[in-house]
């Protein structure tokens, strides 16, 4: 069994305005006649986080072979799955070609990866596994983090001054004028868009929520002691009771236990397993929060996990439903 991988970007080379290239990347293995072959694509990776990556693999078998595509779920790595689709068709050769086409959002700004997907075919007895390379993409903000609505846009500069004939002069000043409207119209436009899609982001409690559990994982990579677990825990349930009251109407934030047990037993946004594992997140929660001994680093951790796994499977629920 042999494999190889190799990358490139598709654009020509006398089309120096292109500046976000398909990317390809090309992977192969083999036993016998059996073949399996996976093509990579994907339409960039610098992208802001009102943009969406389009990422497509295309397995080559043989018609015989049987096919197994990897479970995707609501979330890849650090992205929001809006949509996932797959097809079939026939090369020339008589080949199939079966292909799964993703199109992902971005949580935030960084440095964010998609990680590597398994694809697997049975062909004549024998097994051939090829497992995508991940893939790195560096999302930036649409507009600095202390900007909001009300923010003005910076003002339009005017064009450089260029020596044209007199007998151009009028036509050239009209095209001018309106390549800098339509330019600013454009920018204004991008700019609401922008701004309409942070305010729907902001507004969404799962989106809130994945923002502070992001925030709190990166600051339990700088901690260490018991009273640093103690105080992670307390900000996770802050974030998780937050999440529950906006999301789901469960009031988890206040006292006592038993109308919080009832809001969980009476919820119709919850399946019976999704009840048990928020009851049994909460009670543990507690535990760490006011049993100082049962608070550690790694327990904290988990709960964290826990907590970022319910918010996910809820929010994909309530999105479907």
């Amino acid at each position: 069994m042999a494999s190889s991988a190799c990358e490139q970007s598709p654009a020509a080379s006398n089309s120096p305005t292109l500046t976000v290239p398909t990317i390809q990347r090309a992977q192969h293995t083999a036993a016998g006649e059996a073949t399996l072959d996976l093509a990579t694509t994907i339409d960039r990776t610098d992208l802001t986080v009102a943009d969406r990556l389009n990422i497509s693999f295309a397995c080559t078998t043989r018609p015989v072979a049987t096919l197994t595509l990897p479970e995707v779920g609501a979330e890849l790595g650090d992205f929001t799955v809006a949509s996932s689709a797959k097809s079939e068709r026939l090369d020339p050769r008589g080949n199939r070609i079966t292909t799964l086409a993703l199109i992902l959002e971005p949580f935030l700004a960084g440095n964010k990866v998609v990680p590597p997907l398994s694809f697997q075919a049975i062909d004549g007895g024998k097994t051939l596994t090829l497992k995508s390379e991940p893939i790195t993409a560096r999302v930036l903000p649409v507009a600095d983090a202390k900007a909001d609505a009300k923010t003005p846009l910076e003002p339009a500069k005017a064009p450089v001054a260029i020596a044209i004939p007199a007998a151009s002069r009028r036509i050239a000043l009209i095209a001018t004028t309106a390549g800098t409207t339509v330019a600013i119209a454009a920018a204004l436009g991008f700019a609401a868009l922008a701004s309409s899609r942070r305010r729907k982001r902001e507004a969404d409690p799962a989106f809130r929520a994945r923002r502070d559990l992001d925030a709190l994982r990166a600051s339990l990579a700088q901690s260490s002691t018991r009273a640093d677990a103690s105080v992670a825990s307390e900000r996770l349930f802050r974030i998780f009771a937050s999440y529950l009251s906006a999301a789901l109407g469960i009031p988890a934030h206040t006292q006592p236990h038993s109308a919080i047990a009832a809001a969980i037993a009476t919820s119709h946004r919850l399946t019976a397993d999704q009840r048990n594992e928020l009851n049994a997140l909460l009670a543990e929660l507690e535990r760490t929060r006011f049993a100082p001994d049962a608070a550690s680093m790694p327990s904290v951790q988990t709960l964290l996990d826990r907590v970022a796994i319910f918010i996910n499977q809820a929010s994909t629920q309530e999105v479907q439903a």
